[in-house]
């Protein structure tokens, strides 16, 4: 583990968070430098980073088994963002913890996600967990995912997020009826929104990410 400039110990200690895990050796070994990597880059503990690696994990279905790729993305993120480095992996850790199985439903990449937490990050600087929970509300309004929205989101909110779009001449759904992917909806309304008035630009942030989330929309 010296290679990474992990002390056998950190390693050691990495390993033993896994070890009662169903888990191979080689899986174990793995799992561990990769959360001490990240413990390194964040200053967290190695609890909290390797609770920060199975949540995406467990959040984006296309990340299962790639510890490495989630600390590089997070760490190459991070090194762009003018906040504290340590700082900034952990507001995008919590807040993918807090909205990230939405993200997922609603068709976006971990990558991109994490970039958008860490933007608004740097941008606001709100914590991840509140960034988190405003992203997860707009998905919710936005994507219509019922399945982990918000008690908070009622269809109606999802109706008028989707009546929103459709004034600007963006349709949030497929021709087959499905949900367009969340990160081409987005798109659009990005390739749209310099034409905007400001009276729209504000009526399409209430709409997307309600009252409490419309500074996070509009970072």
């Amino acid at each position: 583990g010296q290679d990474l400039g992990q002390s056998a110990s950190e390693v050691l200690d990495a390993m033993k968070i896994y070890a009662n895990a169903n888990e191979t050796a080689t899986s174990i070994t793995q799992k561990a430098k990769s959360t001490v990597m990240l413990s390194n880059a964040s200053g967290q503990d190695t609890a909290t980073s390797a609770n920060q690696i199975q949540a995406v994990a467990n959040q984006f279905k296309d990340m299962k088994g790639k510890e490495d790729e989630i600390v590089n993305t997070y760490e190459s993120i991070s090194s762009k963002l003018a906040i504290d480095f340590g700082q900034g992996i952990t507001d995008m850790a919590d807040a993918v913890e807090r909205g990230g199985s939405l993200a997922d439903q609603a068709g976006m990449s971990f990558e991109r996600f994490a970039a958008m937490t860490g933007t608004v990050a740097e941008k606001t600087r709100l914590s991840g967990e509140t960034i988190g929970t405003a992203f997860k509300t707009m998905f919710a309004r936005i994507s219509r995912s019922k399945s982990a929205a918000d008690e908070d989101v009622t269809a109606e909110d999802m109706s008028d997020a989707s009546k929103a779009y459709a004034q600007l001449g963006i349709q949030i759904y497929n021709a087959d009826g499905s949900m367009q992917d969340i990160s081409t909806t987005l798109d659009q309304l990005s390739a749209k929104w310099s034409t905007l008035t400001d009276a729209q630009k504000a009526y399409i942030a209430e709409q997307s990410a309600g009252v409490r989330g419309i500074s996070v929309f509009e970072a």
